[in-house]
């Protein structure tokens, strides 16, 4: 990986950089596919995002079946042994979320930064006992090798909060911004509402054994809110046929065993021709979540064209033009038609999947703004800690959550300049004003 320093710089005091921790003194079952350690960086935030949290989810895909698995477990996308405490990785070149620039990233700019690495194949929430004997030739032909397979996300995922809260000061935060690329992304709206009460409980627990906090839940008052949401890019993928059925191996007892930490009105909600494994798809888990999310998608994400549709309309632009009109159509029905808590979106149209450059984003076509400005309006519309009292209140002192999406959906496939960048100022940049409220409207379009 280009962005892997396996030994050190030499100036730890570079702000790119993110420093490892290992999660096996929290939990020796903390384990990468190949039995290697897990693993998170860090690096920490400053002035008014000293109390505050970006912890963001590596993409990379998943395994669906042993084979898979077996090939995944000797790369980095399932392996730690390429790192060591002396590692360290350039975060800002990850993704346009890491930027340190407050023009360009006005919100998280200055929080603290984690990138959880996803070394399991199986979205972080694996949960098999034991290891996995799997052969390198499971169709019987030539020779084998066997190597021992540990389907462990739900203990990373598990250690990974235990050690931010407990050892990190993620004890103290006042917001937290749960994110990711890709299967990332995926891994974000599936396991939103698990990861928040999770951190919640943890954040209680560690307060209780620190002796801040009795069993009263009365004292909780005494401590300031923490408000939490998602922040998922390219991960609103489509329920097709395609892409859900290579997901059954994630949720199978005899695979990963990835059940745990999926939600629950999700699962219950399915007819009975689906399984657990549609509510691992953005688009469709998205309207049971609790937790309020802002989704950076692109209506021709050229991996779910890849993955969603056939070949043979992945080369006909009438074809992909139809798909990007059912992310659309999915997206407006999530957002503008049942808006019943406070989630956005920047749907744009450029011919992307993920984004790691925060000078090259596509902007909105009414606002023009880029994802990151778009974010941090929405956040402070619901969620200025200086003028809400609860999670979802507004500053108008309403407490009616309210949704902010822009897009590029009059452009068609292939668009050019849906890609470009343009600059434009945001309402929520550290040195300027903050907007009248007269200015925010309940519903950007």
């Amino acid at each position: 990986m280009e962005n892997l320093l396996p030994r050190g710089t030499g100036d730890d005091s570079d702000p790119n950089l993110g420093f490892p921790h290992f999660l096996e003194g929290v939990d020796p079952e903390a384990k990468c596919l190949d039995g290697s350690p897990a693993l998170y960086y860090h690096r920490a935030g400053w002035g008014s995002g000293v109390n505050s949290w970006l912890l963001f989810h590596e993409g990379n895909g998943f395994c669906g079946d042993l084979d898979g698995c077996f090939n995944r477990a000797g790369s980095w996308a399932g392996s730690s042994k390429a790192e060591s405490e002396k590692s360290r990785y350039n975060m800002t070149a990850q993704s346009f979320m890491f930027s340190l620039d407050s023009q360009m990233n006005p919100l998280l700019y200055n929080w603290n930064h984690v990138f959880l690495r996803y070394c399991d194949g199986g979205y972080m929430s694996g949960h098999r006992e034991g290891e996995v004997p799997v052969s390198s030739n499971t169709q019987g032909l030539g020779p084998k090798s066997v190597k021992h397979m540990y389907f462990r996300g739900r203990v990373i995922t598990d250690a990974g909060i235990v050690d931010l809260v407990r050892s990190r000061g993620m004890e103290a935060a006042d917001r937290v911004v749960i994110a990711g690329c890709s299967s990332g992304a995926i891994r974000t709206f599936s396991h939103a509402d698990y990861l928040v009460e999770k951190i919640k409980s943890e954040m209680r627990s560690f307060r209780l054994l620190e002796g801040k906090l009795n069993c009263s839940d009365d004292e909780e008052a005494d401590f300031p809110p923490t408000h939490f949401a998602i922040f998922p890019d390219s991960g609103f993928y489509i329920d097709t046929d395609l892409y859900r059925n290579p997901k059954q191996f994630l949720v199978s007892p005899k695979g990963h065993n990835a059940t745990a930490l999926l939600n629950k009105r999700c699962v219950d909600a399915q007819p009975k021709d689906r399984g657990p494994e549609t509510c691992l798809i953005g688009s469709v888990v998205a309207e049971h979540l609790d937790t309020p999310w802002f989704s950076s998608q692109s209506r021709f994400d050229w991996d779910q064209l890849d993955c969603e549709i056939t070949d043979e309309c992945a080369k006909d632009p009438i074809c992909v033009n139809e798909y990007g009109g059912t992310v659309t159509k999915t997206m407006h029905d999530r957002l503008l038609t049942r808006p019943v808590r406070s989630h956005g979106a920047l749907l744009d149209s450029c011919d992307r999947h993920c984004g790691n450059d925060p000078h090259s984003l596509p902007v909105g076509e009414r606002t023009g703004k880029t994802v990151l400005q778009l974010f941090a309006d929405w956040w402070t519309l619901n969620f200025d800690a200086k003028n809400s009292e609860s999670r979802g209140g507004n500053i108008d002192g309403s407490g009616t959550e309210k949704v902010i999406f822009d897009s590029q959906e009059s452009q068609k496939y292939p668009c050019d300049d849906c890609c470009a960048w343009r600059s434009s100022a945001s309402t929520t940049d550290s040195e300027a004003p903050k907007p009248e409220k007269a200015n925010y409207q309940t519903v950007l379009i």
